[in-house]
């Protein structure tokens, strides 16, 4: 139940892809499906659990990444009220490389 309300929260944020919006959006039907089942009887057509996995293995590497990001940036912001803090990038201090000993020979 917890991924299906983490997907419907990152359909939610600001910027969301169409992709976590579609991810979204099954995740609210099959809540919806599991919200109208009849008590004790089982689901009609497949669990809520296997449509979220159905949806996301629809979906190539930097979607799934989408997806993952907009997870962690909920995370992020329900867990405290601070900015992030930017990243300073990756630096690589350059370093002379020394020439051979005798260079005529």
């Amino acid at each position: 139940m917890d991924t299906l309300l983490d997907s419907i929260r990152a359909a939610m944020t600001d910027g969301a892809t169409d992709d976590t919006k579609r991810v979204g959006a099954s995740a609210c039907r099959a809540i919806l499906a599991a919200l109208e089942a009849t008590p004790g009887a089982p689901l009609s057509g497949s669990t809520p659990a296997l449509n979220v996995i159905a949806t996301l293995g629809r979906m190539d590497l930097n979607q799934l990444l989408d997806v993952a990001i907009a997870r962690l940036r909920v995370l992020n912001a329900s867990n405290s009220n601070a900015q992030p803090t930017p990243s300073r990038g990756v630096s690589f201090p350059l370093v002379p490389i020394p020439g051979p000993a005798n260079p005529g020979a």
